[in-house]
C-alpha cells in the first residue's frame, strides 16, 4: 500500500504540475511578445527623439541647400555704338590694347565702379563723345612745353578720366591754377602733370576741411 501511495502520489503531483507547467509556458509567449512590443516602442522613441535633435538642423541644411538665391544683378553695360567704337579705335591707334581702350572709354564717361568713384553726381554712364576725346587729347599735347605721344599714352593711361573733362572749365582752370599759385611754366609745368596727371581733374581744395573727396582735391598735390 505504501508503493501504491507513493506511485499515486507521484503521479497525483506529476498531473497536477502538468497544468502549471502548461500555463508557464502559455505565459512566456506573452511575456517575449509584450518585451518585443515594449523594445519596439522603446526603439521607435529613440529614433523619434534622435529625429527630432537632427531635424532642425537638416532642414536647415536643406534650405539652405535647395533654397535658389536670386542672382546677382549685373551692371549696365555701354551701348556698342559708333561712336564708342570711334573712341576706342583712336586710343588703339596711339598704341593701347582693345582692353585697355575700353577700359579708358568707360572711365571716361562714368561707366563702371572705378568712373563712378571718381565723377560721383558728376557724370555718370554717359555715351561716348569722339570729340570730347579729340578735344582732350589736344590739349594735353600742347600742354606746357608739348607732350610726346609716349608721354600722352602715359598721362591717359594713368588718369583716362582725363578724357572725358572739360577742356575749358576743368584742364584749362586746373593749369591755370598750376600756373599762378605753384608758378609751374613750360618744361616744368609737363613734368608736374607727367608726375601726377590726375591733378588736371581736381576740382576741391578743402583748405584742411575734409570733404570727402579727396581723390579730386588739391591737399593730394
Amino acid at each position: 500500500m505504501r508503493v501504491l501511495g507513493n506511485s499515486y502520489s507521484v503521479q497525483a503531483s506529476s498531473s497536477s504540475s502538468r497544468p502549471a507547467a502548461a500555463a508557464v509556458r502559455q505565459q512566456q509567449p506573452c511575456q517575449l511578445s509584450r518585451q518585443r512590443v515594449r523594445l519596439a516602442a522603446a526603439g521607435d522613441a529613440g529614433a523619434a527623439a534622435s529625429t527630432k535633435s537632427i531635424n532642425p538642423f537638416t532642414a536647415a541644411t536643406i534650405t539652405a541647400t535647395s533654397t535658389p538665391q536670386p542672382a546677382a544683378s549685373s551692371a549696365a553695360a555701354p551701348e556698342r555704338t559708333e561712336e564708342w567704337s570711334a573712341c576706342m579705335q583712336r586710343l588703339q591707334d596711339m598704341g593701347f590694347a582693345e582692353q585697355q581702350a575700353e577700359q579708358c572709354v568707360q572711365r571716361a564717361f562714368g561707366w563702371g565702379a572705378k568712373a563712378r568713384s571718381y565723377w560721383r553726381h558728376e557724370k555718370s554712364e554717359q555715351p561716348a563723345d569722339l570729340q570730347q576725346l579729340e578735344a582732350s587729347l589736344q590739349f594735353l599735347r600742347q600742354l606746357g612745353s608739348g607732350m610726346t605721344e609716349e608721354q600722352l599714352l602715359k598721362v591717359v593711361k594713368a588718369f583716362p578720366e582725363v578724357l572725358g573733362c572739360d577742356v575749358q572749365q576743368q584742364l584749362q582752370g586746373n593749369v591755370d591754377k598750376l600756373q599762378k599759385d605753384w608758378n609751374l611754366q613750360g618744361s616744368v609745368l609737363t613734368k608736374a602733370v607727367l608726375r601726377q596727371p590726375a591733378v588736371l581733374g581736381y576740382n576741391l581744395d578743402c583748405m584742411g576741411d575734409c570733404a570727402g573727396e579727396c581723390n579730386r582735391c588739391w591737399a593730394r598735390f
